[in-house]
């Protein structure tokens, strides 16, 4: 019976997701939450109304983003869902959620079950309530979802009826709700009650007690008590197995530092309750009404433990969904695929990379020819040799444009079963777009369009600080400016970290100049032509000198010697700068520095690959370095000779190929090619 019912759903949600032309498209799912459900990953479901009738601007904004943080802090991805223009949404965007947050109270309906398809044929905001959610998530196929408090019986039910479609829902959709309990301001023994009879299961976590919503216990004794998430997680999969219909309840008490006062908020719950009776409100409205008067009676008190409580609720929720999609994939024979602390995070360029290679180049003419349109961008092309060798737990934070090409690159990440929640999208831009002409297999002459990439709020790396603070190795490009690289380390990053730097070309290679940057950088990789240019740069006093210089060639040595120089000079030997490598056609030359000994410096050669075996040279690099990563961090732990090596591999097979990384990368493809030779200079 279970099956044919979660079919059924499958089959309402293919038709509102799928629909024969995109004008009739009623559910959009984000990338990241279709992701994570594709890879049976945690999703924690999150309702709207407290977006838009909870609390006002900017507290509804701030306690959402913070809501959802809490979900992803503790293994999870939050899906928060509203409808816009008609359409619902499963996991909204922070333009999403600020666009929410701002709108007045008149111009988005607050939607139960009932309202969800007059709301869509009429085009209209709404934001959710818990049945609503519950509904649309089941819809989704989120299994666990988390608020502040559910609906219930309101007080004079008796004579007024007025009873929550929260219960019906939760007796009739097989989505566990985590809650601080029963909004205090209704009848928390007659809603226990209706469970009851409704056969919804009602679990205290953690106490024998059920909560109170702004208090830690109603004096009431729970029908059931769960010590942990998985005890939680192991009776929500008993249920799906026995094929019940019904929801779970788990009724979380607020943590007993942030609980208001019981005798302020039971007077105040009185008096809120005496004038709504008195001013004749009713419906929808009631809840609102009472939740409003109730804050105003206690000074705010109440909307600070409504805060402290649903953040909690929702680091709960998150925990029992890990433990969800671990029984889930054991069932499946398959290991878990969670939202952990990533080793590697990306800070950088994902792009489309237009390629026109003209049969004969010709100045002031038309070339006849052919255009490869590949996925690209310096750190997206990394993060996939890094993944290809066998590196999962990655994390790239960077944008793209609410655009086709946007949805081609997330697309990219989702195949190689990466996270898009370090993804940033808009709309006030086009994804970012690299376009070149190649001349026989080199790059004659080329244009990047990165400009996107400077509309990312500080905000959303701020929502990655522990991530990037604590990565074994953050990996950054110069497609971001020098303000956001900046910004990016001055970061309380750890001392463990090793921050890894691309400079891309000449022009941007200068972004790494200031003192923050180049004072935290540990390992600095580009080819000689970069490289000479900014030492020669690090010779000028000033930016107007650099755009003047005559670039005096130098040797590799000269280049690390002053690239070293520079950077525990203005760092005053506070540097982090311990490897530099130097890449061409031929070699490639390294410095290593420790302390503050001399810099030691050694050369790898590269192997000759047979002309007619090379497609293009572009996104060598990046397959270089995406070695040496994978050396260092995994296979090769700190031997930067083993590393190159092994880089040096990579950026072979990505010669041989039209991607910039070769589809056919793999260890055991690595086997099969040559060993360079290395000597001390």
């Amino acid at each position: 019976y279970m099956g044919i019912m979660e079919e059924n759903m499958k089959a309402i949600a293919k038709c509102l997701i799928n629909p024969r032309t995109s004008s009739e498209t009623r559910m959009v799912i984000s990338e990241e939450v279709s992701a994570a459900l594709k890879n049976h990953q945690p999703i924690v479901a999150l309702e709207s109304t407290i977006i838009t009738h909870g609390m006002d601007y900017p507290v509804n904004l701030q306690t959402a983003l913070d809501v959802e943080d809490s979900v992803r802090k503790n293994g999870a991805i939050p899906a928060t869902i509203a409808i816009i223009k008609g359409v619902i949404r499963v996991g909204l965007s922070k333009d999403d959620i600020e666009f929410l947050a701002k709108l007045k109270r008149e111009d988005v309906r607050k939607c139960s079950k009932r309202d969800l398809a007059y709301v869509l044929a009429h085009k209209e905001h709404g934001s959710t309530t818990v049945a609503a959610t519950m509904y649309c998530a089941g819809l989704a196929g989120i299994e666990i979802f988390a608020t502040g408090g559910i609906g219930g019986v309101h007080r004079g039910a008796e004579t007024t009826f007025d009873i929550s479609a929260d219960l019906v829902e939760l007796s009739s959709t097989p989505v566990a709700v985590v809650s601080a309990g029963i909004k205090s301001i209704l009848d928390i023994p007659k809603t226990l009650e209706l469970l009851e009879t409704l056969g919804v299961p009602v679990i205290s976590y953690g106490s024998e007690y059920f909560p109170d919503f702004y208090t830690e216990s109603s004096g009431l004794k729970a029908p059931f008590a769960a010590r942990s998430p998985e005890e939680c997680a192991k009776i929500i999969t008993e249920g799906k197995i026995l094929g019940l219909r019904n929801g779970v309840l788990i009724g979380v008490p607020i943590p007993k530092d942030k609980s208001a006062d019981s005798e302020k908020i039971k007077a105040a719950i009185a008096g809120a309750v005496t004038e709504s009776i008195e001013k004749g409100i009713t419906g929808a409205k009631v809840t609102p009404f009472l939740l409003k008067k109730v804050a105003d009676l206690t000074g705010g008190e109440s909307v600070k433990s409504n805060i402290e409580l649903i953040k909690n609720n929702a680091k709960v929720a998150a925990c029992i969904s890990v433990k969800l999609a671990e029984l889930k994939l054991k069932s499946l024979g398959l290991n878990c695929v969670k939202v952990c602390r990533p080793r590697i995070v990306f800070c950088g360029g994902i792009a489309l990379d237009v390629i026109g290679r003209p049969k004969g180049l010709i100045a002031d003419n038309s070339n006849i020819g052919a255009i490869d349109m590949i996925r690209g961008g310096c750190c997206r092309d990394v993060l996939e040799c890094v993944t290809k060798l066998g590196i999962s737990d990655s994390l790239l934070i960077s944008a793209v444009g609410n655009d086709l090409f946007g949805k081609m690159l997330l697309d990219s990440l989702t195949e190689m079963n990466q996270r898009v929640d370090g993804i940033y999208q808009t709309s006030a831009d086009h994804t970012a777009i690299y376009m070149c002409l190649m001349q026989d297999t080199t790059l004659a002459t080329g244009v990047a369009d990165m400009n996107i990439f400077t509309l990312i709020p500080k905000d959303h790396f701020l929502r990655f600080k522990d991530e990037i603070c604590n990565a074994k190795i953050l990996a950054l490009d110069s497609n971001f400016s020098p303000e956001m690289l900046e910004f990016i380390c001055s970061l309380p990053i750890s001392a463990e970290t090793l921050i890894t730097f691309d400079p891309i070309s000449r022009e941007k290679c200068l972004r790494i100049l200031s003192q923050p940057v180049i004072s935290a950088i540990g390992l600095l990789k580009g080819n000689k032509q970069q490289l000479e240019y900014l030492a020669n740069a690090m010779l000028k006093p000033s930016k107007e000198d650099i755009k003047h210089m005559d670039v005096k060639t130098m040797d590799e040595k000269a280049i690390l010697s002053k690239i070293f120089d520079y950077a525990y000079n203005i760092s005053k030997g506070e540097a982090r700068l311990k490897y530099v490598i130097i890449s061409s056609d031929t070699k490639v030359v390294w410095g290593e520095k420790s302390g503050g000994k001399d810099a030691k410096v050694f050369e790898v050669s590269v192997p000759v690959v047979p002309k007619i075996e090379i497609i293009k040279t572009g996104g060598a690099g990046d397959s270089l370095l995406g070695g040496v990563i994978y050396g260092l961090l995994e296979k090769y732990q700190g031997n930067m000779r083993k590393a190159i090596e092994l880089g040096i591999k990579c950026a072979q097979l990505s010669i041989m190929s039209k991607e910039n990384v070769n589809p056919f990368l793999c260890l055991e493809k690595i086997q099969e090619q040559l060993h360079p030779t290395q000597y001390y200079i």
